[in-house]
């Protein structure tokens, strides 16, 4: 049955495709042969004497040739280089001729040729119509109808993409001048989308790589002849003269040949005017469109003003002066303007980068931000610098408006000022004389406009290239490494073995500033130090580095993978029961800078890349601060200390005491000096045993001693099974949402230009329309003034009259010009203001969540590039399209109101075959005027054209940045008002309770918190503990609603947060959290950003927090701390942030783990301060230190999202079968 179906399919193709080609190719030689035929009886007739129009020859000899190319394009189309310009262009060029053709032989008053012109006319429609719709039909629908049992197994599209690529490497030179070396790629944009791996590749020349090897090339040639004169023009110039000089040739023949049109043009008028006979109007017109032609091929590639100068004195004498009067008097005015708008630029683009650098900032923080409920404070600074911008921004636009005027202006004042001083001067104005200047006019006024931004740019290119030159002649720094000798270091320890060290520091003195440095500004004075190879060197004294991709990704980073050793190494860093409750295994996408893995986590991955890639010297700084003591004992012992790590050196900067009882040699540092320098059992015997804590040298000592007895605390709580698959399933973090940027299809939808004009506001935009029109409408009345007045005027006894309709006119257009320049540049800023206020009070009122899903690069993007282009770009091109779309209309409009009978686009077509009738009455074009000004319209009808569907290509690739920023305006917000609104001093006791709450993060997930509860009753400290990912954080993310919660209720003193704005419930919080967070200000706006305490009372704290002292050391309260706290260490940022907290004076305080990045004894006084100035506070605190939560009133232990302990530290570490006894037990306590 399917063999029966297929046959019957096939037969039905073979005969479809044998009646397309006998169509196709017998209606074209059929055609060409009654053509043919027709032109042998015109030949007979002129060898007889009989009487034959020009006209009919002419005719009959055009249809013979395009059917002739038709047939001929329909058999070697493939191959033929203009196959489907030449198809369209023939069948449309039929048309036109048959539409005045025919209007003629109806004029003949005989049935048969009547008959015979019907059938030829329908012919061509038919046969034209038949072609594009076969070509429509079959061409897309077979490629994407195929399904996957019919794809081949080399697919056509891969086959295109090669011929596409390999295409331009073999091009003759009419491939490369029509550019037909695109249409493989443009056939398969009919079929799909296009990649990136459709786009055809430069040729070499055009690479970045070798036009940087020919540059430098130039450059070191320069260099070694003139050294410190180098000049990087220069360079430039002797590199790409030539290639410059031979595009300059081409531009000059092009502009030689744009002055031949208005010359062609001029000879032509006159030769309608005088009505001549013969071959001369065919060569005139014949002329006409193949300059445009020629024009064409040199267009892409200024001695236009002198030779336009020149021309236009040869008609109108010295009357032209008074028109270039005005335009040069514009010339200073272009410049002044174009430096004000150069100085506003860089103005506006200084507070582009604060802000943008300001939301960076915010977006880097935003869970932070939200946690403090900031969101007001950072919305009001990020206005503050886009009000700045936006001052700026306006400057730019009415200076651009200015601009536009002249640019706009200028025509119809040249033309004013040189035809009114003309005729005053008595002479007649007659139409070959007015089009022919006015076909000048639009020629000069380009490069006159263009001439001011053409010197700033001469200016510009000099300064920089002098500043470029400057750079590079500078002499390059050597590297200050050099290799280590034995003689080099023999006045220093004769006995040191070179060969057998690893590291030797010797008086190192080490700072981030340049080599002119104060002595207070190092952070490492006279550090020597001398380490073996293979040893384990910890240091007492921060931030893993994570890629958007996906986890094995971020291990491997570019090596190959090896199976055992990425096995060995993930199970070592305690990854593999991680990986084991990711949804993708290794390969989830692990989102920007790790947002959706814990902290813990973060530093395990970042410690297994170092794993991963075998080195001989390994530097670990504090890679243990952010995981529990269970996992940071079992990290220590099987990847620091494990054996992939033998023969290697490990230095290691931290805070852990078990690290210290592990380490083969101990550095102890303070203030960027070294302290004491030795091994684990001369440590014991000094003074900085003791840390942080009595019990640290009992601590250290325990641990030594199991070292010595070859068992692990690691180890043994590895046995116990504290440390499995099932003690652990990441539901807290684990949020696979990172969403690939979606990718729209096709064009910009009506509505986004609807929303667009709404922005900017509808009266504005109604505003600019009309004066557009009536700016177009002036100007083409000032033309069509200027044809009545040549068609009418007798004398100068009207001249006077005349003059002044063409000033009102003038006046008119110079008015709506300068309406239509401002209301756009307002129109523009309107939109630009309103579309920025509402996307940032948009995407600050955002959930946590989108920020998971979208990566702040991602979103920086809307509020930089894209707003750019909607505060500039858009505008600009917007601007140019609508007076295109005008001048277009307008044009069309004169050109049909020219030759009301056949319509404007036959009057080219039937000029030409006109002109041999030898009775002038057949068709009437009308007077010598409306004759000029058509084909002064006409003439650049392609050009305008081109531009009208190049501005508006622009314009929708601009307005896709109003689509994507229209997008981030319409995401899901927080609620910000609550049905419940609890007094200022809420909460006064700080009872908080969970009652059976379910948390998740995402409907497919786990849950992260799954059917808690707990009471936490007013001023108790409670401790919050549990391996990474157990749901820790989750609990603060469900108390401060930055996750919603799926199931129960959190009440805190009574009230359900559900209930209330989520501002105002986190407003009442004070939290520290667990990435420490400092924004671009002063000290005092970071720690009192609202202004509500006094620098005493700050000050008292610093002191309490023991920050007091740094704080004075560096210039107080005043000092202007730098982007995300860049200033300080990331354990001062969390004293800082501690301090901000107290200050707060709110009843519920929220720990982070803030005492993560700090040393022992900075956390025990930190313990101190909280203890004593929360005193009547109720204190959350997660908790990865065991210490830390000793002292507390009570104790949370998590696993698996479960609340599985509660209760006394004490009385549950006395429990020996209890989870926090065997907790205590796996970190030594």
């Amino acid at each position: 049955m399917v063999e029966i179906i297929r046959g019957i399919v096939e037969t039905k193709n073979v005969r479809k495709g044998f009646l397309e080609k006998l169509f196709v190719f017998g209606v074209p030689g059929f055609a060409a042969c009654l053509s043919f035929l027709e032109i042998v009886m015109l030949i007979k007739n002129k060898i007889e004497g009989k009487d034959v129009v020009n006209y009919e020859s002419f005719f009959s000899c055009s249809q013979f040739l395009a059917w002739m190319v038709v047939g001929l394009v329909s058999v070697y189309g493939p191959w033929f280089v203009f196959y489907n310009p030449i198809m369209c262009f023939c069948w449309i060029l039929k048309i036109l001729l048959e539409i005045p053709h025919l209007q003629y032989k109806l004029t003949v008053l005989k049935a048969v040729v009547y008959f015979k012109e019907i059938i030829s006319f329908s012919m061509a429609i038919v046969f034209g119509l038949f072609v594009v719709v076969s070509t429509v039909v079959d061409r897309p629908r077979n490629k994407r109808e195929m399904n996957s049992i019919e794809d081949p197994l080399v697919p056509d599209d891969e086959k295109a993409e090669a011929e596409v690529t390999n295409l331009v490497n073999n091009l003759s030179i009419w491939e490369l001048l029509t550019f037909k070396f695109v249409n493989p790629m443009m056939d398969i944009g009919i079929t799909r989308q296009l990649d990136f791996t459709d786009l055809l590749e430069l040729p070499a020349e055009l690479r970045a790589a070798s036009s940087y090897e020919k540059l430098l090339s130039s450059w070191t040639v320069e260099h070694q002849h003139h050294h410190a004169d180098s000049s990087l023009l220069r360079a430039m110039s002797n590199a790409y003269g030539w290639t410059y000089l031979r595009l300059g040739l081409l531009k000059v023949i092009n502009d030689s040949i744009g002055f031949v049109s208005p010359l062609l043009l001029n000879k032509f008028i006159k030769f309608l005017q005088q009505g001549s006979g013969g071959a001369d109007g065919y060569i005139l017109a014949i002329s006409l469109g193949l300059t445009s032609i020629i024009n064409f091929f040199c267009k892409f590639h200024f001695y236009k003003i002198g030779v336009a100068l020149y021309l236009l004195y040869t008609q109108v004498n010295y009357a032209f002066l008074s028109g270039l009067a005005i335009t040069v008097i514009l010339i200073p005015v272009n410049k002044w303007i174009s430096t004000r708008i150069a100085n506003a630029t860089e103005k506006m683009m200084k507070h582009k980068d604060e802000r943008i650098s300001c939301a960076g900032e915010l977006l880097a923080h935003i869970r932070t931000v939200k946690m403090y409920s900031w969101e007001s404070l950072f919305t009001q600074r990020l206005v503050e610098r886009r009000e700045l911008e936006v001052k700026h921004l306006a400057t730019r636009k009415y200076l651009d408006a200015w601009c536009v005027y002249f640019w706009a202006t200028t025509p119809t004042l040249f033309s004013l000022f040189t035809f009114s001083i003309f005729a005053i001067m008595g002479h007649s104005l007659d139409a070959a004389t007015v089009f022919t200047c006015v076909a000048l006019f639009n020629t000069l006024i380009s490069p006159l406009n263009s001439f001011p931004w053409v010197i700033n740019g001469m200016i510009d290119a000099v300064i920089s290239s002098r500043r470029l030159s400057k750079y590079l002649s500078s002499p390059e720094k050597c590297s200050s490494a050099i290799p280590a000798s034995a003689d080099l270091l023999k006045h220093h320890n004769t006995e040191t073995n070179v060969n057998a060290m690893a590291v030797i520091l010797r008086n190192v003195c080490c700072s981030w500033a340049s080599s002119s440095i104060v002595e207070s500004s190092m952070i490492l004075r006279d550090v020597s130090l001398e380490l073996q190879k293979g040893i384990f060197v910890a240091i007492i004294g921060e931030v893993p580095w994570i890629l958007s991709g996906s986890l094995r990704d971020n291990i491997l980073l570019g090596e190959e993978f090896d199976p055992r050793r990425y096995e060995e190494v993930i199970h070592a860093c305690t990854l593999d029961v991680d990986i084991s409750a990711m949804v993708g295994g290794d390969m989830s996408h692990i989102g920007e800078k790790g947002l959706n893995l814990s902290g813990g986590q973060r530093a395990r991955l970042a410690l297994a890349r170092a794993l991963y890639h075998d080195f001989d010297v390994y530097l670990f700084d504090d890679v243990l601060s952010s995981v529990d003591s269970q996992v940071a004992s079992y990290i220590l012992q099987k990847a620091i200390m494990g054996p992939q790590m033998k023969r290697k050196t490990r230095i290691l900067s931290t805070h852990n005491l078990q690290a210290i009882s592990a380490a083969d040699m101990i550095v102890v540092m303070a203030n960027g000096l070294v302290k004491w320098f030795g091994t684990l059992d001369s440590f014991l015997a000094t003074p900085y045993s003791t840390l942080s804590k009595p019990e640290s040298s009992r601590v250290i000592s325990s641990t030594f001693s199991e070292k010595n007895k070859g068992v692990s605390v690691a180890h043994e709580s590895e046995t116990n099974g504290l440390i499995d698959n099932d003690s652990v399933v990441d539901h807290e973090e684990q949020r696979e949402q990172n969403s690939v940027e979606a990718r729209k299809e096709g064009m910009v939808e009506l509505s986004v230009y609807k929303k667009y004009a709404a922005f900017a506001g509808w009266s504005i935009a109604f505003l600019i329309c009309l004066s557009a029109f009536l700016m177009q409408a002036s100007r083409n009345g000032n033309d069509l003034w200027l044809t009545y007045w040549v068609d009418t005027s007798t004398g100068c006894s009207h001249t006077i009259f005349y003059l002044t309709i063409l000033a009102a006119f003038g006046a008119f257009n110079s008015f709506f010009t300068l309406g239509r320049a401002f209301s756009f540049a307002y129109g523009g800023l309107c939109a630009a203001i309103q579309i920025h206020a509402d996307l940032l009070n948009n995407l600050i009122g955002a959930p946590v969540s989108f920020f998971d899903q979208n990566p702040s690069g991602r979103i920086l993007n809307r509020l930089s590039s894209d707003l750019y282009a909607i505060d500039d770009s858009l505008p600009f091109i917007l601007n140019i399209f609508v007076a295109n779309f005008f001048s277009l209309l307008g044009t069309l409009v004169v050109l049909s109101y020219s030759q009301k009978s056949t319509g404007f686009i036959v009057l080219f077509i039937a000029m030409m075959s006109v002109v041999g009738f030898n009775s002038k009455s057949v068709i009437n074009f009308g007077t010598p005027g409306l004759v000029g000004l058509a084909l002064s319209y006409a003439a650049p009808v392609v050009s305008l054209l081109n531009g009208f569907l190049t501005t508006f290509t622009e314009t929708e690739k601009e307005m896709i940045s109003v689509e994507r920023v229209v997008e981030y305006i319409g995401i899901p917000q927080e609620e910000l008002h609550g049905s419940e609104s609890p007094h200022s001093s809420w909460p006064t006791e700080g009872n908080i309770e969970f009652e059976h709450v379910t948390l998740r993060y995402k409907e497919d997930l786990p849950p992260a918190l799954n059917d808690v509860s707990f009471f936490i009753s007013s001023g108790m400290q409670v401790g919050i503990i549990g391996r990474t990912g157990a749901g820790k954080s989750s609990i603060l993310n469900a108390l401060l609603r930055l996750a919603p919660i799926c199931n129960g209720r959190i009440l805190v003193d009574g009230f359900d947060v559900a209930k209330l704005a989520v501002r105002d419930l986190r407003g009442h919080f004070a939290v520290v959290p667990q990435s420490p967070f400092l924004f671009d200000g002063s000290l005092r706006e970071n720690l009192d950003p609202f202004n509500r305490t006094t620098d005493l009372r700050i000050w008292e704290v610093l002191d309490k927090c023991h920050m007091k002292t740094e704080i004075e050391s560096i210039g107080g309260l005043d000092i202007h701390v730098k982007e995300s706290g860049a200033s300080f260490s990331v354990g001062q940022r969390q004293l800082l942030c501690l301090a901000r907290a107290i200050l707060k004076s709110s009843k519920i305080l929220c720990l982070d783990e803030c005492t993560a990045n700090v040393d022992n004894q900075t956390a025990s006084l930190l313990q101190t301060t909280i203890s004593a100035e929360c005193k009547g506070m109720t204190v959350l605190t997660i908790a990865h230190r065991i210490s830390t939560v000793m002292k507390m009133d009570s104790i949370l232990v998590l696993d698996q999202g479960r609340l599985v302990e509660e209760g006394n530290p004490e009385v549950l570490l006395d429990d020996k079968l209890s989870r926090f006894s065997r907790f205590a037990k796996a970190s030594n306590m």
